[in-house]
């Protein structure tokens, strides 16, 4: 497993600074199974898929997704918060989390 990640490292403005910041984080590559190519195969035809349709925009959830409780609440002032140009809204982690009911 990945050691947790440093905030600081998505919050650069600078596109290149945060790749580089990312590939010294992890120790091993991503791609380091079968499971991993897949999930990433299938990430890239969601959204081939939908550009291909004409979606302005989509959501993607994993099958192990956990919602906050105030899901709705923090994804509105998530997105009242979103530049004009932007890409890509994530609102998760790459660390894994318990859940509080231990779910």
């Amino acid at each position: 497993m990945h050691p947790p990640a440093d905030l600081s490292l998505y919050q650069s403005g600078d596109h290149a600074a945060r790749i580089t910041a990312l590939k010294r984080h992890w120790s091993r590559p991503l791609l380091n199974s079968a499971g991993s190519l897949a999930y990433l195969m299938t990430s890239e035809c969601i959204l081939r898929d939908a550009v291909a349709t004409g979606k302005r925009s989509i959501i993607v959830f994993d099958d192990d997704t956990a919602l906050h409780t105030d899901f709705q609440g923090v994804f509105e002032r998530a997105a009242e918060a979103l530049p004009v140009d932007w890409s890509v809204l994530q609102l998760g982690t790459f660390t894994p989390c318990r859940h509080p009911r231990g779910r």
